[in-house]
């Protein structure tokens, strides 16, 4: 019965805990990672979102690949040099993820050339 009830003093206060955490954890992690972190040092915002570019690839996070794309290619980075730094990926994680995140690029590419063409049609 004694250790019954310390499991569950245990897991109660471990659930708690997580509570808490989870609450501070998600009202303090976007000024961190995106304010905090990310404008630290003297790189420019090109280098930046190659690293960052690089980064996605890696751990195969395809949905905050295909964002960083855009955002990289309002900073004025090159679709050249978005692939590149892609395709320099490959010997280090291999050519199947290399190729999976090349193909989140190309989707961003081909809708960025969507919108251009409706945006000239329009004109």
């Amino acid at each position: 019965m004694k250790k019954q009830r310390k499991v569950q003093t245990a897991i109660w206060r471990w659930s708690s805990c997580y509570i808490h955490y989870r609450s501070w954890f998600s009202g303090h992690s976007e000024p961190f990672y995106f304010w905090g972190s990310f404008y630290q040092g003297n790189l420019d915002d090109k280098q930046r979102e190659l690293i960052t570019l690089v980064v996605l690839a890696t751990n195969q996070t395809l949905p905050q690949l295909k964002a960083h794309v855009s955002a990289a290619l309002n900073v004025g980075l090159t679709p050249v040099e978005i692939k590149e730094a892609v395709y320099q990926c490959a010997p280090y994680i291999g050519f199947p993820k290399t190729l999976n995140a090349i193909n989140e690029v190309n989707e961003v590419f081909k809708a960025k050339i969507l919108l251009y063409r409706l945006k000239v049609k329009r004109l």
